[in-house]
């Protein structure tokens, strides 16, 4: 019971959680799993597996629109669910969720240490960058080109409504880097005087990718100004583009209202999906990718079947969790 309680507990803290980005959310996610595998009450490893798939779809709802921590389900999911059927004993699943779970967690640590290598090789001395929206992986990607000797400069958007800008531009401040915070309204005439835009990712498929929204707005000026534009994000945030059912309806925006005003209805948007078509090319643990590369990867997409229904409770109202920063 007391686990039950813990579980519950972090699963509250995942779904409130407004400041994380995606990568950090995974973590807490791989916590919230391996909780569970501790002292989940099951006596039979079908019983575990149906809490587990319970718990699992739970977390997934929390924050519908990160990418990573789908996959952390769906692996560990794929992991357990050929023990479910065997007459191995629940310590064995327990034990596999624990493993898989934190493995996840030491590939998406070692994954963000490998990005900002490859980013920062795309970034010349006396560059100009420009992003939008808060990402721990351009932060890294900026960091390691100061610290490889690069003289750049950074131009950062408040990404309204939370302003999580703000925050990245004090942290490369802090890290030495010449920063610039401007106005979303102000990005295209900003994006013509970058050498390079670079943005993180919540969610990436073949044909589109889910950030920030004003994301589009970036993306577009690039192309208007012939600006490389590179996302960058680890390869768990990949999902089949028929995975939408589980991208969050924007909601929220009473929240915000200071003052009724008659006939007005105030509305905040904080994600969007933009094209794929925009991208000149993917920073990933693996090297920069190609669009056409990285379909043939989502392409090899493993799904477990208990995730493509509706998860279970999906009918309740959406929680506020779209009110939160991007990754």
């Amino acid at each position: 019971m007391l686990t039950e309680l813990v579980v519950t507990k972090i699963l509250k803290e995942i779904q409130a959680d407004i400041h994380s980005g995606a990568t950090e959310i995974a973590r807490q996610g791989a916590r919230c799993l391996t909780v569970f595998s501790e002292d989940c009450i099951a006596t039979t490893p079908q019983e575990y597996w149906e809490k587990l798939l319970e718990v699992g779809r739970t977390l997934i709802q929390c924050q519908p629109s990160m990418a990573s921590l789908f996959n952390l389900v769906n692996t560990v999911l794929l992991a357990v669910k050929p023990l479910k059927d065997t007459p191995a004993e629940v310590a064995v699943l327990r034990q596999t969720t624990r493993e898989t779970a934190e493995r996840f967690t030491t590939v998406s640590l070692a994954a963000l240490d490998r990005i900002a290598r490859h980013g920062q090789g795309l970034i010349s001395s006396g560059a100009v960058v420009l992003t939008h929206s808060a990402s721990s992986s351009i932060a890294g990607i900026l960091k390691l080109a100061k610290r490889e000797g690069k003289d750049l400069q950074a131009i950062v958007t408040e990404s309204r409504p939370l302003c999580e800008g703000r925050e990245l531009a004090r942290n490369l401040g802090q890290a030495g880097i010449p920063t610039t915070v401007i106005m979303d309204a102000a990005i295209p005439q900003y994006v013509k005087t970058a050498d390079v835009a670079l943005v993180g990712v919540d969610r990436l498929s073949q044909v589109s990718f889910v950030n920030k929204v004003g994301t589009l707005v970036v993306a577009l000026a690039a192309q208007t100004y012939q600006v490389p534009f590179y996302i960058a994000c680890e390869l768990n945030k990949c999902l089949p583009s028929d995975s939408s059912q589980y991208l969050p309806t924007e909601s929220g925006a009473e929240e915000r209202v200071q003052e009724e005003w008659e006939n007005v209805q105030l509305a905040y948007s904080y994600f969007e999906e933009i094209p794929t078509t925009y991208v000149t090319g993917i920073i990933t643990e693996e090297g920069i990718l190609s669009v056409n590369a990285l379909g043939k990867r989502v392409r090899a997409f493993r799904l477990c079947e208990e995730l493509q229904a509706p998860t279970k409770g999906s009918e309740r109202e959406e929680p506020h969790h779209a009110n939160r920063t991007p990754e």
